[in-house]
């Protein structure tokens, strides 16, 4: 089939004429200020494996979150001082000032999740000690036959997880909460031939917990697997840490990972929330995608809103209260590629 080049003038005018008829919403969209995940950037970027595994976690879990560049850490303190979370993907490269502004904002309640080999220079080991609590000892990447021993809170099962790529071997302090300890590679292969594993006294995860909460350091490289492989159980082991340290979130849904979710405050104190099906995405070429039904979004807000408006089909739509907060939820009936509602709060 041959798309003509009439039709992809008119679907472009089509998404130009539902911006103008709603730019007092599209023209000045807000943070919701939660997450912030630092782009590794300068002269020397060791891998941005690591940022691109988590930013696509982040997006199929619908965290929101926003992006801030490593050389804009300085010039965006104030900024970043009313988030939530500030997640620093194996970064090896700091300057003094970068590193100076994490310890303050840590020191403001600012947690901090870091990954891989982030400050494992022997240049930031006083940084890693105050905001982790941890000493380096050393990196190995022999980990063809070695993995992460996982247990399920609710089932007490334990299961060993595979890891690859760089292991960073921390001492965390007696005082931080160890989760996932590392078994040592032994011999590789079936079972039949594969034994001897030993747990060792190094853990894949160490939570440090001040008076200004708890800052993490996931001392392997769980998006780096998660792009590479795309193995769900790396995806849930960061997010188990990421909700561990910050529990708090404005949304939940039943979405499927293929729709994004996006959910933004207006400069007129309005929110708006925007729902995107990438079902027909397949990382290349856009095909028409698998129709959704029966999405539940469910908002944590300050108060209960007046009412929600459908921006698609230009009407009102349900929504349901909890009792004793503002809570709220509301349904997709159908989605087909995009819907876009605002969530507006009671006039003071």
């Amino acid at each position: 089939m041959v798309i003509q080049i009439e039709e992809i003038f008119q679907a472009v005018k089509e998404v130009f004429r539902f911006h103008e008829e709603n730019e007092k919403y599209f023209g000045q969209l807000l943070s919701l200020e939660e997450t912030a995940i630092i782009k590794p950037s300068g002269p020397r970027v060791f891998d941005n494996k690591e940022y691109l595994g988590i930013f696509k976690m982040l997006k199929e879990q619908h965290k929101p979150f926003d992006v801030l560049y490593q050389h804009q850490l300085i010039n965006n303190e104030a900024k970043l001082e009313r988030f939530q979370l500030v997640i620093l993907p194996d970064i090896r490269e700091w300057e003094t000032e970068q590193l100076e502004v994490l310890v303050r904002l840590q020191e403001k309640g600012v947690r901090i999740l870091a990954t891989g080999g982030t400050f494992t220079h022997p240049d930031h080991a006083p940084v890693l000690h105050s905001l982790f609590n941890a000493k380096f000892i050393e990196s190995t990447t022999e980990n063809d036959a070695a993995y992460l021993l996982s247990s399920d809170r609710q089932s007490s099962k334990e299961h060993w997880v595979f890891i690859d790529g760089e292991f960073s071997k921390m001492n965390f302090a007696d005082s931080s909460v160890k989760q996932l300890p590392y078994i040592a590679p032994s011999s590789f292969g079936p079972p039949e031939r594969a034994y001897d594993h030993k747990q060792s006294d190094f853990h894949g995860v160490g939570i440090h917990r001040t008076e200004n909460g708890s800052n993490a350091f996931i001392t392997w490289q769980p998006g780096k697997l998660y792009y590479q492989h795309g193995y769900e159980e790396h995806k849930q082991l960061f997010l188990n840490v990421m909700n561990h340290i910050e529990p708090r979130s404005i949304i939940k849904t039943n979405a499927a990972s293929s729709v994004e979710v996006f959910i933004n405050r207006t400069g007129n104190g309005e929110y708006l929330c925007q729902v995107l099906n990438l079902s027909g995405f397949n990382g290349v070429t856009y095909m028409e995608p698998i129709p959704m039904e029966s999405i539940q979004i469910q908002l944590k807000l300050e108060e209960v809103p007046s009412k929600i408006i459908d921006l698609n089909h230009k009407g009102e739509i349900a929504f349901e209260t909890s009792h004793g907060d503002s809570t709220i939820t509301f349904q997709v009936d159908q989605l087909q590629r995009y819907e876009a509602f605002v969530i507006e709060m009671s006039k003071q």
